[in-house]
Parts: structure tokens; sequence; C-alpha cells
């Protein structure tokens, strides 16, 4: 939990939630059964608990966390966590911070310095392939902070960047998950663009037409990398399939004699429109198919993805 203040909490949810073994019965007349208690489920105490408390800078306004289990990283990056448990903040003025949770305590710190405006937070994303790696929004522009980099031989301690990604800034970026140096983007000019950090002097593919106005998160599907969910201020959620730079193409009809396919490969799969703003969502940790979008209005729509797209995937 990152919230406007100079501390980070860690918290567990309570066993007597992890443990029920029942199904959750949903009353959409709540307000009824608030009046009548005889009716209503017998409570179960929902209070978290406190596991730590990371400090920091007072001065710095905490707008990203990230947590990795390093524990799954390759020995040679292994060695250089004293944890399997580690956590990333990113700061207003951009300051970048792993954190060892057994220890609460700052690991390594790096601000990544830039002249260039901000319209909105900086976001980041930690490379799934690679514990050193960082991508960092930076005005309209990205940069890649490598742990391993001298600061004093590489200027604001990054080793790569991607300048001018998004005509009027990037609002969010994220790694794929299967397939390493591939980058997604989301701008204020309504684009999301995905890049191959090996060459990015132009985007491996532009996705148009989804949002109206700013495209403010972007977000991998966690176990198959042909979905992608975006979000935007024009409070549109897009599903989108981006079967051809992902690490298993979905090859779909047969080749036409001009050499296409019958069916698209890249396309907007389904659209859900909130009654405001959407700047939050999230994949299903355990499910695969199934993701959540949060309006700026406090409601949250549990989506499935299409059977017929699912099955495209698997089959």
């Amino acid at each position: 939990a990152a919230e406007e203040n100079p501390t980070v909490n860690l918290w567990r949810l309570p066993a007597e939630v992890m443990d029920r073994t029942d199904e959750f019965e949903y009353n959409p007349e709540a307000a009824e059964a608030q009046n009548n208690p005889s009716q209503s489920s017998p409570e179960i105490p929902h209070s978290l608990d406190l596991v730590t408390t990371l400090p920091h800078d007072p001065d710095c306004q905490i707008v990203d966390i990230s947590w990795r289990d390093t524990s799954m990283d390759l020995d040679e990056e292994r060695e250089s966590n004293t944890s399997a448990d580690q956590v990333l903040t990113l700061g207003q003025s951009r300051t970048v911070t792993q954190w060892d949770l057994n220890t609460a305590q700052s690991v390594r710190s790096e601000d990544i310095s830039s002249d260039l405006a901000q319209l909105t937070p900086p976001k980041f994303s930690w490379d799934p392939h690679n514990a050193y790696s960082v991508a960092v929004t930076v005005g309209t522009s990205i940069q890649m902070l490598d742990w391993r980099s001298d600061s004093s031989y590489v200027p604001t301690g990054t080793c790569s960047s991607i300048t001018k990604a998004h005509r009027y800034g990037v609002a969010a970026v994220d790694h794929n998950p299967n397939k390493p140096n591939v980058l997604a983007t989301a701008g204020h000019d309504g684009l999301l663009k995905f890049w191959d950090l090996r060459n990015a002097r132009k985007p491996l593919l532009v996705a148009r037409g989804g949002h109206s106005h700013y495209s403010c998160r972007v977000k991998y599907n966690p176990f198959h990398d042909q979905l992608v969910l975006s979000t935007g201020t024009d409070a549109i959620a897009n599903l989108w399939r981006v079967s051809t730079i992902s690490s298993a193409p979905i090859i779909l009809g047969e080749s036409l004699s001009g050499g296409k396919s019958s069916a698209s490969t890249n396309l907007r799969v389904s659209t859900f429109e909130h009654n405001d703003s959407v700047y939050a969502m999230a994949w299903g940790a355990a499910d695969a198919w199934i993701y959540a979008t949060a309006g700026y209005d406090g409601k949250v729509a549990l989506h499935h993805v299409p059977s017929t797209e699912k099955y495209k995937i698997l089959l």
C-alpha cells in the first residue's frame, strides 16, 4: 500500500479470510440485510495485519510500488539480493528505492533527474527477466535504470532510453512477462505502443483507436502475453489481442492469395465503459481469464476474457 505520505506499509490478509472454503454469497439487497441482522451471514474479522513499515524520505511523495520474488531469478542475480522478498518504490521526484522486507531497510537507491515536464506522476516497471533493470517514465520519454551501472560513469544511472515515446507524455509502462526486451507503454496521445529494447528507434506495434483521451494504464496478462489491458480518462477499459509480437503468436484462418491472414491477429477484443475515468486495473493472480477495473467514481467491475478468445490462445 503506497499512500500520499512518506511511508510504505506491508499488510497481510487475515488467515480467517485466506482459509475460507465456502462460496461467497452475493446479496444484492445488502441494505435490507443490514436492517435485519437475523438474515445476515456470520461476520468474519477482515482487519489486515500490519507486517512492516518501510521508512521513506518525508520530502518525497510515493507514487508507485512494485513487489518481486527474487527467489525466481537466476543465481547471478540472486547473489546480489539479501532476501527473496524485495520491493521497489518510486517517488514523485523519480527516486527509485529497493527495500528488503525482512529488515525493512533500503538496499539501494537511485535518482533519475530530468528537465522534462511530467503531466502525471511518474510510473515504472520492474523487468521480470532482469532483476537489475527498471523502466521509468520521464515526460515524453522512458529511461532504463540498470542497478549494475555506476552513476559516476553513466549519467543518471541509466543504460538506455526511449526518447519521444509518446507525443504528449508517457503515462504508464509494463514489461512483457513472457518475452524479454519487450515493453508496452500508454501515453497522453491515447495510443498504446510496444517496443523492442534492443532497437527502440521505432515501436514494434502501435494500437490506435482505443482511447479518445489519455491512455493512463497498460498491463500485460501475467500468463498469456497475447492479452493486454488498457484504461483511460475517457472512462474506457479495453482488452487487446497483440498476437504477432507475443511469445506464442496465434495463427488464425488460411492465408489469402495476397499472403495476408483471413483473420486479424491484432485487434481490440472487448470494450467496457465506466461512468468516470479508469485509473486502476488488475489481472487475476490465480485465474488468467479474469480482470478487474476501477473507475474514479469508486465503482469496480469484474470482467472475463471472452471464451472464444480463450480457446484461440489455448488450442
